[in-house]
């Protein structure tokens, strides 16, 4: 076989590769859009109001990146990668974690008197999760600020030789779409929680298991 024949079967090749990745995140974020509309939320307290409100930003986020690598919009995809994981921990932490003078300061003045990362302490400590976000942030913080505010891993991922064009690291692609996968199914799964709806926790589990399997090749069992 030549090169030009290698090389347009490896194209290809990924081409099916993404469609099929791609199609399991459009199907997943579906269902957990169906599945959370018409929910009621009978919000307790600004604690509920606030925290259901990012939740359900963060699942924009998450349909919008999907969106965007379907389009072969990459930089504003790898741009909303901060905020979907940003909203996501901070809506986590406002449930979880805040106090009621944090909330009053988030409504009245807009800011956060804790910093992402002692946020994402008190979040993985409170729900005992495994420091799986905390080395999420470790290991791509910096990249994803660069992404988003246009920074040099932004810029590079434009220049190809002695053209602008995009430059497709199709690994990286895949992580971005199951993050967002990830992260919209843990949000989903908050909402519930959340909520007053009855019979959905086989349905959270479901698509939690698909996530599982998809990104990370396990069974969550």
């Amino acid at each position: 076989m030549t090169f030009f024949k290698k090389f347009k079967k490896q194209t290809l090749l990924n081409i099916l590769r993404r469609m099929k990745k791609l199609k399991h995140a459009q199907l997943l974020l579906s269902q957990i859009n169906h599945e959370i509309d018409g929910v009621a939320f009978e919000s307790k307290d600004e604690r509920d109001r606030v925290s259901g409100a990012l939740f359900d930003t963060v699942l924009d986020h998450a349909n919008a990146i999907i969106v965007l690598i379907e389009n072969n919009i990459y930089s504003s995809a790898y741009a909303l990668v901060r905020p979907l994981f940003e909203g996501f921990v901070r809506a986590t932490w406002l449930l979880n974690c805040a106090t009621y003078d944090d909330i009053e300061l988030l409504i009245e003045k807009d800011k956060f008197r804790k910093a992402f990362g002692e946020m994402l302490e008190c979040i993985e400590e409170k729900k005992a999760w495994p420091k799986t976000l905390a080395k999420a942030k470790q290991n791509a913080w910096n990249a994803m600020h660069s992404y988003t505010h246009g920074g040099l891993h932004q810029i590079s991922r434009k220049i190809k030789s002695a053209s602008i064009e995009p430059v497709i690291d199709e690994e990286e692609i895949d992580e971005i779409i199951c993050f967002a996968e990830l992260i919209g199914t843990l949000s989903f799964s908050a909402m519930i929680e959340m909520s007053t709806a009855s019979g959905k926790d086989s349905v959270v589990e479901r698509i939690t298991e698909s996530v599982s399997k998809e990104c990370f090749n396990k069974s969550v069992k």
